[in-house]
Parts: C-alpha cells; sequence; structure tokens
C-alpha cells in the first residue's frame, strides 16, 4: 500500500510543514510512501526522490500575489488564490497511488483527481497554533 501526501506549505519548513514531515516520516520509515507534493521544502531525512515541489512557483508567483495584497488591495485574500494555484499544480502531479491524503483549503482538485484514479482520500485540518 503507498500513500501520496500533499501539502500546500513548505514541507520541514516550520508550522504546519513540521506536522506533516512528523506524519510523512513516520510512513517513509514504514515503507509506504509513494510521493510527498509540497511548495517546497526544506532538507530532510525523506529520500528526494520522493518529494514533487514547486519552488520556482512558489518564490515567484505567491510573491507576487501576496505583494498584491500586501501593497495594493488590503481586502485582496491571497490564501483563496495562493491555495487554488498550489491545487491546480498539486492536481497536474496526482498518479495512480493506494491513499491520497491532503490538508483543507487546498486540495478539491487534487481529491477529485485521486478520487478517479481510485485512491482512498483523506483530508486533514492541521493547525500549528491549537488553542
Amino acid at each position: 500500500m503507498k500513500i501520496t501526501f500533499s501539502i500546500g506549505s513548505i514541507f520541514n519548513g516550520g508550522g504546519i510543514g513540521n506536522i506533516a514531515y512528523n506524519t510523512v516520516y513516520y510512513v517513509y520509515s514504514k515503507g509506504k510512501i509513494d510521493k510527498v507534493i509540497c511548495w517546497k521544502y526544506k532538507k530532510s531525512k525523506i529520500d528526494i526522490k520522493k518529494i514533487i515541489d514547486f519552488k520556482f512557483t512558489y518564490l515567484i508567483l505567491r510573491n507576487f500575489i501576496r505583494s498584491i495584497q500586501k501593497f495594493l488591495f488590503k481586502n485582496f485574500d491571497s490564501y483563496y488564490y495562493i491555495n487554488n494555484l498550489y491545487d491546480f499544480l498539486a492536481s497536474k502531479k496526482i498518479k495512480k497511488t493506494d491513499i491520497f491524503h491532503s490538508l483543507t483549503t487546498h486540495s478539491r482538485k487534487s481529491l477529485k483527481k485521486a478520487k478517479k484514479l481510485g485512491a482512498l482520500c483523506i483530508v486533514s485540518h492541521w493547525s500549528s497554533h491549537p488553542k
């Protein structure tokens, strides 16, 4: 059984990225990881061949979208566009897998694609700021 994770964050990069890393590393240590899809990643114990990232898109488009909010339109919801951009890119990289695990807010297209390919889909809502 192989699992693909989709994490619209910096994998192993603090906050949600660290929560994702700990979860993925456990599954990786059991030999069950197919792929990890993420915005970008920081060096870890996960085999780099298992990671698909969008670091150049992250650096250029994500920062451009965030700057629109910061400098032009204060009420512009940059996260909506960033999350949908990530989901669009991630959905193009999903291949047949047994289980597809993703996070809320950036996985609608990805979930549809994974389900169409026959994967069992799991959606989590993690928080790095518990109350």
